[in-house]
């Protein structure tokens, strides 16, 4: 069965509420930031979204899974921030079975719930109830996630920003119940041609009519939000084409991160690694998994001066038996590779980066998300803003970004990284500079998301 454009979805949303244009109660001030599936606190643009908002006046509600209860940063204590933990794990295993997104059982139990309470609703044909619908009957977690947000949602909230499709999708539940805005803020692209895909991490362990599924609801939901924020032109082109939004609906606010070029060097990861002093640190920092070609660089550095070392710190911790890691293990017996797998809270990244020579930037063309990452890096933002010249693959977007602010170099092969590197060094003053100039420019993250708190005052004033 296909559901497409025009499909299943659509038909049964039919009576759906309208957008919401209608004023808005001065009074209200709070908004709340929906996010799970997603690692929040080390994301410098969700971070400082909460920050910035904070500090123009709204009292910021962050909805988020109990899992990430660890390194809240230190700065939210600054200001009017909410942490709400939604304990998700334990509803799962008090009243359903641990494969819960696709039991029998658990979808026929949270399926009739829903029936018994919206069933004058679906009998009088009133539709605006689909999105829960779909989501208790496939998606478990998303609903209970809704469920277990709901009763701290009031009609004194501004506006919800849903991060990413499950944020979104959670965001938009709680919008039609209580007449609120919602806003998409979109980090990672999910398109319609990334159905199947093994590397689209929210969709890609549901049966494919599920994935079909679950697209559309994002598609529906992104098209009913007040708007999208996403990173950059090239990104938003993808999304309005893919989900039938207006160039008015959309934003553009790259992943960047808020404040003046991080201009202080720091020895962490020399004291914390054992490295010498004299030799060069070419430093990967987030996710380490193959998309990322870590273990190609790992093993170009095996050929590298004595001078550079090569250093992967990871985002997150890896199981003992991780077979990509272990493989990447396998390679630092020749100290020419240093392996970091305890992450740092987020209010120590700049510390960690700025300890580095040179930041290394590299995706596989594994999808349009992949491929269309100059402004969606949050790699690349800290990097020039710790005044580190970047190495980068060679997609368009880095391309024009290198050759603009002549604060790198970019290849398609790992195996060019070292005599790249020699040329930065040779200049390094110079290339240090331009990487604070290109930060500046384009990754300031305060300047940019000025545009957003204009959209949300207009919100809060019911404009």
């Amino acid at each position: 069965m296909y559901l497409g454009r025009y499909g299943l979805v659509s038909q049964l949303w039919g009576r759906i509420h309208p957008s919401f244009n209608g004023r808005i109660d001065k009074r209200r001030n709070k908004i709340g930031i929906i996010i799970d599936q997603y690692l929040f606190f080390i994301q410098s643009s969700l971070i400082n979204s909460a920050v910035e908002l904070a500090r123009a006046g709204y009292s910021v509600y962050i909805f988020i899974n109990k899992e990430q209860s660890e390194n809240i940063p230190a700065i939210f204590s600054d200001y009017n921030i909410k942490i709400i933990f939604i304990d998700i794990a334990k509803e799962l295993n008090e009243k359903y079975t641990p494969d819960k997104e696709q039991d029998s059982a658990s979808k026929i139990l949270i399926c009739k719930e829903l029936w018994d309470s919206h069933v004058q609703a679906w009998m009088e044909g009133y539709c605006e109830h689909a999105v829960k619908f779909f989501s208790s009957l496939y998606f478990t977690r998303l609903y209970l996630f809704y469920k277990l947000s709901s009763q701290y949602i009031d009609d004194s909230f501004v506006c919800l920003m849903g991060v990413e499709s499950y944020g979104l999708i959670i965001a938009s539940m709680l919008g039609f119940d209580h007449r609120i805005p919602f806003i998409y803020y979109n980090l990672e692209l999910l398109l319609k041609e990334d159905i199947g895909s093994p590397y689209n991490v929210y969709i890609s362990g549901f049966p494919i009519k599920c994935q079909v599924l679950y697209k559309e609801l994002e598609e529906e939901c992104s098209r009913r939000s007040y708007f999208t924020i996403v990173a950059d032109e090239r990104r938003a082109s993808y999304l309005m084409k893919d989900n039938h939004i207006l160039p008015d609906k959309v934003l553009c606010i790259p992943v960047g991160s808020t404040g003046a070029p991080y201009r202080n060097k720091s020895s962490f990861l020399r004291e914390k690694l054992g490295i010498d002093p004299g030799k060069k640190i070419m430093l990967f920092v987030g996710t380490i998994f193959d998309g990322m070609m870590c273990l190609e660089l790992a093993r170009s550095a095996q050929s590298w001066n004595d001078d550079k070392v090569l250093v992967l710190h990871s985002r997150e911790r890896f199981s003992d038996d991780n077979p990509y890691i272990n493989q990447i293990r396998g390679l630092t017996s020749t100290g020419k590779v240093y392996l970091s797998t305890d992450p740092v809270p987020w209010d120590m990244l700049h510390t960690l980066i700025s300890s580095g020579d040179i930041g290394l930037v590299f995706y596989k063309n594994l999808s349009r998300n992949f491929y269309e990452t100059s402004r969606s890096s949050n790699k690349t933002a800290l990097f020039l803003q710790a005044g580190l010249p970047i190495i980068t693959i060679d997609f368009p977007g880095f391309q024009e970004l290198i050759d603009q602010y002549h604060c790198g170099k970019y290849t398609g092969n790992t195996d060019e990284v070292e005599h790249l590197a020699d040329d930065i060094l040779s200049n390094y003053s110079t290339y240090r500079e331009n990487a604070f100039r290109c930060f500046t420019s384009e990754y300031e993250f305060s300047g940019h998301f000025r545009s957003v708190l204009d959209r949300v005052e207009q919100l809060s004033q019911g404009a």
